[in-house]
């Protein structure tokens, strides 16, 4: 893992691990970070803050001997049921000459949300080998080296809580505010990745930019360029801002679009139900309701005012 002032949630993750070997790259803590990484008998590297995520977790691979890699953040965990299957699952990939594996990233929401948490696949279990590296300023990733290599790619159903997105804070800043002035450098570095619009797009709507909308309709103008669950994400915030704007139509277009992608994706969900009874469109409204209840992440006052509209709208 990479760290940086992280002595509030590094215990917590640091006791959920069992593993052969443990290396944080510390990119410049001034609070406890590093004794406490040392304490728990990790090999900590230290290093000057690179502003580009992707050296940092490379410098962690390069300090890494095991033959599998396992990537966290000090601000996730193990749950119980991940930590004792983990090695099988090393051993099954092993078996099948898998170079990398998913797990489901279960990020917790802050309160108020519409959700409880919502879950996103990434790559963080893959071979230990010099091609394959991390790519990307901001929001890097370390399937297309993977990939780009010829190497087989499997998913497991294995999960790791993340606790970040439950604060709107990193190292005591804005996380949006950091990140937006990194991608906005990773966009003129490449002005043609889809993703990084895409995550540019995300990252103004966050901090209330207007060209929110621009940078995530430039990410969805390349047909196919995005993985599914980034353009079904991209498809919900763009309805989020047209119903924002008072726009229904596109919102409600838009939230179809994301739906057809994630049937699952509850924002969208409640999107299209309010959005469809603003356009008079009761019978899609009471489905998407239903749809909505079936959610295993739906927060209760979520759940519980779409039960007072279904009722409402199958009372009609």
């Amino acid at each position: 893992m990479i760290a940086r002032d992280e002595e509030r949630d590094l215990p917590r993750c640091l006791a959920s691990l069992e593993c052969d070997e443990l290396i944080v790259v510390d990119t410049g803590s001034s609070d406890r970070t590093v004794a406490i990484a040392r304490d728990a008998g990790a090999r900590v590297i230290e290093i000057e803050w690179p502003h580009d995520f992707a050296a940092a977790r490379n410098a962690s691979l390069d300090a890494a001997t095991g033959d599998w890699i396992l990537m966290l953040d000090a601000d996730e965990e193990l749950p119980a049921e991940t930590r004792s299957q983990l090695r099988a699952e090393v051993a099954q990939a092993d078996s099948l000459g898998l170079a990398g594996v998913s797990l489901v990233v279960r990020n917790l929401s802050p309160p108020g949300d519409v959700t409880i948490y919502q879950d996103q696949p990434l790559v963080r279990l893959f071979r230990r080998a010099p091609h394959i590296r991390y790519e990307g300023r901001i929001h890097e990733q370390v399937s297309p080296s993977i990939v780009r290599a010829g190497g087989a790619l499997g998913a497991s159903d294995l999960w790791i809580v993340h606790h970040g997105y439950a604060r709107t804070t990193a190292q005591g800043s804005s996380r949006a505010q950091r990140n937006l002035a990194l991608l906005a450098e990773a966009v003129r570095e490449a002005p043609d990745d889809a993703y990084l619009h895409y995550q540019l797009g995300a990252t103004q709507k966050a901090v209330g930019d207007p060209a929110a909308a621009a940078s995530l309709e430039r990410a969805l103008s390349k047909r196919g360029a995005l993985s599914p669950s980034a353009e079904a994400d991209a498809r919900m915030k763009l309805a989020q801002l047209a119903a924002a704007r008072g726009d229904d139509k596109t919102a409600l277009a838009e939230a179809r679009r994301c739906l057809a992608i994630d049937p699952h994706n509850a924002i969208a969900l409640q999107l299209q139900i309010v959005t469809a009874i603003g356009l008079s469109q009761l019978a899609e409204a009471a489905a998407a309701c239903r749809s909505l209840l079936a959610c295993a992440n739906v927060a209760d006052a979520t759940r519980a005012d779409a039960e007072q509209l279904l009722h409402a709208l199958t009372a009609r």
